[in-house]
């Protein structure tokens, strides 16, 4: 074994000139600094470690999606993040990041790079990017350059020498430097030193990167650095102007849902039905369970003898029924004998798989035949049937042409055995997948089978993507249905992550953007069990539902909307506050929901009725849903502060 500890400490030291605010460091679940909290502005300062090939023909770096067995934990105050990354199928290196934020404005990252086999390198770097919206009037410099390259570089002015850089030396340290911040970056001992343009990048940032360690790396050799940056400037907190627009009123929206896939046996499953307003509900029909192998006809089969997971969809579908809830039934894997044969494919199949096109018709008398079953067990027909995720293939892959033609073929089958379920157009991963369904779209007879359009939220969109989804429904002539409601894909492989408070603001600023911009008929939770739960059951059988900041922020959306709620459209001038408006009439906003991911700040509301009287509830670091003892009256506007981090909901008193 050969190891090797590099003193490379890069000291994180975050303040504000103006206080010592606490500087709260935040990281995703995959290794990257996302930024540091003061006063609740997230100052967006990202890090990630890169590893590289001789010449950098290859690389690997820390993100979503490339970082592998990601954890994350707390120790005390400070955060833990571990994973591995690798170039190719050559050997890991593994991390492990501890993150540290103090009251003085400050944070440290403590990191250890450990090569899993013998690595041939260029070497080890860490990157710290900047949002060039900040900095692109702005400079950078290079701290005790030790080849007189320490000038200012204008970010606005001055072109990149070569390959995207400014300018690199051995330096001790380096800065960014902007009108409202500036940020530093100090080094305990000489490295060598990059300033990089990714402006054409879809980060759109400017770069800073140096080496942790040059060259290759033996088996079992370890670098061990503590890693830093230093801030100061103004908290952003000018106040907000909120325009709602009355005058062309948009789709109903008739509530919150939920998804109910798995661990529907939770104790937590009554305690979310009992105590908020659901609309939906989504459940999981386990194909591969139902009909394991194409000679088998499972109709035949009593029910009490179907696997497990059959049984407990329909039991819970039962209690959806009971409290007059709508059901959408989806599919993530079909089995294997309706798949179609893949190139170099072995032994069990995993992962997305395509249905044998000679299988079409053996596969859709198999769900005819379950769907006639629950409705016999459930007492009601699915109002919705989908193939979950297909775009993506989680776990069947369809192509947009394929998707179109699936509707086609199950909708006609459904209708040939009595049954009124629909079918939902897309049901994709996440906003981004907006065209995916433009062939079904295209099709007169695919829609005509089609109850709704729908997509998951997952990693957020643009405001262009989630248009473009309100678009596809009022095309449709369908309402539009948000079937999974989340931000991270991924936070199950780091779950503490979802205790954090940056996520839960994070997800209700996403709800209420897909609200307001792509005006669902309802939004569903994934999910409404432990699976990205919202409360806890506890350790014991009895002990009382813990709920969190996240469930008070749902609860509030879904108790505080009118139900079948017209959407209005909202202009807001500040991108930390986030808008939506709704109204028991087509006419008056009677309930307007604010997300805040940001410092505190005034707001005023343009738009409300004149003479209107509004309670006040706020979610917050400290507040569950908590009303104000006031009334706001709107003379024209109504004039209030948005806490920092915050949900705030107006709900107009009953005339």
């Amino acid at each position: 074994m050969h190891s090797i500890t590099i003193a490379a400490g890069i000291l994180c030291a975050i303040a504000l000139c103006s206080s010592g605010a606490m500087a709260q460091a935040e990281m995703n679940g995959w290794g990257n600094l996302r930024g540091l909290r003061i006063d609740g502005e997230l100052i967006p300062i990202t890090t990630s470690i890169a590893i590289a090939s001789p010449g950098w023909k290859e690389s690997a770096q820390t993100a979503h999606w490339r970082t592998r067995k990601s954890t994350y934990t707390h120790e005390g105050d400070a955060i833990l993040v571990t994973g591995e990354i690798s170039i190719a199928r050559g050997p890991a290196v593994t991390f492990r990041q501890t993150v540290k934020s103090s009251a003085s404005g400050a944070a440290t990252i403590e990191l250890e790079l450990t090569a899993q086999g013998d690595l041939d390198l260029e070497g080890a770097y860490f990157f710290v990017k900047v949002p060039a919206s900040l900095f692109a009037s702005g400079s950078g410099q290079l701290l005790g350059a030790q080849s007189g390259s320490g000038e200012r570089v204008s970010f606005a002015t001055t072109r990149p020498a070569n390959d995207k850089h400014y300018t690199g030396d051995t330096a001790t340290g380096a800065k960014f430097s902007a009108p409202r911040r500036e940020i530093e970056v100090t080094f305990d001992q000489p490295r060598v030193a990059v300033f990089q343009d990714g402006r054409a990048d879809h980060e759109s940032c400017l770069t800073l990167f140096f080496k942790l360690h040059d060259g290759s790396l033996k088996a079992q050799q370890t670098i061990r650095s503590t890693i830093a940056i230093k801030t100061s400037g103004e908290v952003d907190r000018p106040p907000a102007t909120v325009t709602i627009d009355t005058s062309q009123p948009g789709a109903t929206f008739e509530g919150m849902g939920g998804n109910f896939c798995w661990g529907s046996q939770s104790p937590t499953v009554p305690y979310y039905l009992d105590n908020a307003r659901i609309v939906w509900g989504r459940v999981s029909f386990a194909m591969p369970l139902w009909q394991p192998h194409e000679s088998d006809n499972p109709a035949t089969r009593p029910v009490d003898e179907l696997p497990d997971e059959i049984r407990e969809s329909l039991r819970m579908s039962r209690e959806l029924h009971r409290r007059k809830i709508p059901i959408i039934v989806s599919v993530w894997n079909a089995p294997e004998w309706a798949h179609a044969a893949r190139e170099n494919d072995r032994g069990p199949r995993r992962g997305a798989a395509r249905i044998d096109p000679a299988k079409w018709d053996a596969f859709a008398k198999s769900i005819g035949r379950y769907l006639l079953m629950f409705k016999e067990q459930v007492g009601a027909e699915p109002a919705m049937f989908s193939f979950n995720e297909s775009n993506l293939g989680i776990n069947v892959l369809m192509s947009p042409e394929e998707h179109r033609d699936m509707l086609k073929r199950l909708g006609a089958h459904f209708e040939s055995l009595g049954l009124k379920t629909k079918m939902l157009l897309g049901d994709a991963n996440e906003p981004r997948a907006v065209d995916y369904v433009n062939a079904a779209l295209a099709d007169p007879e695919a829609m005509k089978y089609v109850g709704m359009v729908s997509y998951h939220s997952w990693n957020g969109g643009t405001d262009e993507q989630l248009i473009g989804w309100r678009n596809h429904a009022r095309r449709a002539g369908v309402p539009l249905i948000i079937a999974e409601a989340g931000t991270d894909p991924d936070a199950h492989q780091y779950r503490n992550i979802i205790s954090e408070p940056w996520y839960a603001v994070e997800e209700a600023e996403n709800n209420l953007r897909c609200l307001t911009l792509s005006q669902p008929a309802s939004i569903m939770h994934w999910q409404l069990t432990p699976d990205y739960g919202m409360v806890s059951a506890g350790k014991n059988d009895g002990d009382p539902i813990q709920p969190s900041r996240r469930w008070w922020q749902f609860k509030q959306l879904a108790d505080l909307s009118p139900a079948t709620a017209t959407i209005f459209a909202t202009k807001c001038d500040q991108p930390a506050i986030t808008v939506a408006a709704l109204g028991e009439t087509t006419s008056v906003a009677s309930a307007v929901h604010f997300s805040n991911v940001g410092a505190e700040r005034k707001a005023r509301i343009n738009g409300l009725p004149t003479g209107a009287k509004f309670h006040c509830y706020v979610t917050d670091g400290d507040r569950n849903m908590k009303q104000s003892d006031e009334l706001l009256t709107s003379n024209d506007a109504i004039e209030l502060t948005l806490p920092a981090q915050s949900l705030v909901t107006l709900v107009a008193e009953k005339r």
